[in-house]
């Protein structure tokens, strides 16, 4: 390769612009050439790899190594880390890491230009190689990763060191427990929620939109937040969890100040995702008490339920109704699922949110010949649901009906209609009229109608249906019972059925046909 033939000849003659020169240019063209490939065999063997890899880091130890010449390097060597095979082959990869761990620790985060892009190169080289590799992901944990980087990242500023900071957490917390505990320990969620409090404050002062720099930033930390978080069960303290409570408010902040619809990435998905990690305490700030000073004017504001703010709940609502009517069905399935899977763990840990949800998603019934999956309010979206192609979709739709039913049997019936529950009530063993199971609900007034003016497979009114007997003849009621005759004769001759009959002391057997009186 004409870069290691560049690369050697520099090594001999550091100073020489003219082959910096020429490495540069090199460097540039195999960027160029090779920056949409991801697998490297067909043009750089595992030995030449090795060879150009010890050549870039024993020259980005050197004392005033062009700065330019380092950033086309370290794309070169960003470029290579895609390939998973030349990430195993590395040998001294503790030695790389420390280099650049060292490396993008030492930089000050207001360098120039050219020195940004360098650590930037740096972290994302580091990305991937965590991703690929094992005992990457093992020296960073030996070498205490976490706190080192939640020192580094105290005095933070929101640009694109940040965001790949945060982005190998993320990578890092996927992959080891060991880590997330690590992360929990060294009190993460704290910088997560500093981070947060930051972009929504610039938000705010920019009209309430937020801008591209801190809508990935934004969701990256709430990315990583969920993988951490992951480790509460087994690793918290009163300041985490104090932490955590502090980043729900700041989620209905951003949901109140409508930051979600102006922001040009999704960033609803990552807060709904992150709340099912969260225990019941943090939970219950989605719906914070309103203060006693207002509750008398705000006794008729729909936002208002048992004297706390539902508009965050109201909101979430609201965006799950427009992601069901989404065209393309892999997006809709994608975003649907996040809000109905939150749904359905925050119902059941905090009653006051199920108790209003159950009124708007599932009012009172009422006597009708719409069928719960011809309805046009909330229900009758969530029901269509439970009759699409995808399983994991239609059995986690039925599931938020299912709590907001307090996980019985015969009322989530009554609301849907036997027909759409019956596939998810298969899966969870609840066939059998009667069962339902145990939770840990509140007693609220029940809203159930007469049964028998209901169809129970449909979920809508009777119809009564007149016998289509009562207007036979006799000759044509003695018709069609011999034409019934006829094709259960045809169908036992083809062995499909084996006509049965009960003798007088009880038992099944074949029946042969009648006999005659002796």
């Amino acid at each position: 390769m004409d870069v290691i033939k560049k690369l050697n000849i520099l090594k001999t003659d550091f100073n020489n612009d003219e082959v910096v020169t020429q490495c540069k240019m090199v460097a540039r063209e195999f960027h160029q050439q090779n920056q949409q490939l991801f697998e490297f065999s067909s043009i750089l063997n595992i030995d030449d790899h090795a060879e150009l890899n010890c050549l870039i880091f024993d020259l980005f130890e050197k004392n005033g190594f062009n700065e330019e010449l380092k950033l086309n390097l370290l794309s070169v060597l960003r470029l290579l880390s895609r390939d998973r095979k030349l990430v195993l082959s590395i040998k001294d990869i503790g030695k790389c890491i420390q280099i650049f761990v060292k490396y993008f620790q030492g930089q000050d985060t207001h360098g120039n230009n050219v020195e940004n892009d360098c650590v930037i190169e740096v972290l994302r080289c580091i990305c991937n190689w965590v991703y690929h590799s094992k005992p990457v992901r093992d020296f960073l944990l030996k070498i205490k990763l976490a706190e080192n980087l939640i020192k580094n990242m105290k005095t933070f500023i929101l640009n694109d060191h940040l965001y790949f900071k945060l982005r190998l957490i993320f990578l890092m917390s996927a992959h080891e427990n060991e880590f997330r505990l690590a992360m929990v320990e060294c009190s993460a969620m704290s910088l997560m929620l500093q981070i947060i409090q930051k972009i929504i404050s610039q938000a705010k002062n920019s009209n309430h939109v937020m801008d591209a720099q801190g809508c990935k930033i934004f969701c990256e930390v709430f990315r990583a937040s969920f993988n951490i978080t992951l480790a509460l069960q087994e690793c918290s303290s009163d300041g985490t969890i104090e932490s955590c409570s502090s980043l729900v408010l700041c989620c209905t902040e951003v949901l109140h100040l409508d930051l979600h619809k102006n922001a040009p990435e999704d960033i609803l998905t990552p807060i709904v995702h992150l709340m099912v990690n969260l225990p019941k305490a943090c939970l219950e700030k989605l719906c914070p008490p309103v203060s006693t000073e207002n509750t008398e004017s705000l006794v008729n504001d729909q936002k208002v339920f048992k004297e706390h703010d539902m508009t965050s709940v109201i909101i979430l609502l609201k965006e799950l109704r427009e992601r069901i009517k989404i065209q393309d069905y892999s997006k809709m399935k994608e975003k649907t699922m996040a809000i109905l899977i939150a749904f359905s763990y925050i119902c059941r840990d905090v009653p006051l949110m199920r108790k209003y949800l159950r009124g708007e998603v599932l009012p009172p019934l009422s006597i009708t010949k719409e069928r719960p999956e011809e309805r046009q309010d909330a229900c009758g979206d969530i029901v269509r649901l439970m009759t699409t192609v995808d399983v994991m979709l239609k059995n986690m739709a039925a599931d938020f009906l299912f709590v907001l039913c307090k996980e019985n049997t015969e009322r989530l019936i009554r609301y849907t209609g036997y027909g759409n529950s019956a596939g998810f009530l298969a899966t969870r063993g609840l066939m059998v009229p009667g069962r339902h199971i145990d939770g840990d609900y509140s007693e609220d007034e029940l809203t159930d109608v007469d049964d028998e003016q209901v169809d129970v497979t449909t979920g809508a009114m009777k119809e009564e249906k007149p016998s289509p007997l009562d207007s036979m003849t006799e000759e044509e009621k003695e018709i069609e019972a011999e034409k019934l005759m006829h094709m259960f004769e045809r169908l036992k001759e083809l062995n499909a059925i084996k006509p049965m009959t009960v003798t007088k002391d009880g038992k099944l057997v074949e029946f042969t046909g009648p006999k005659d009186d002796e």
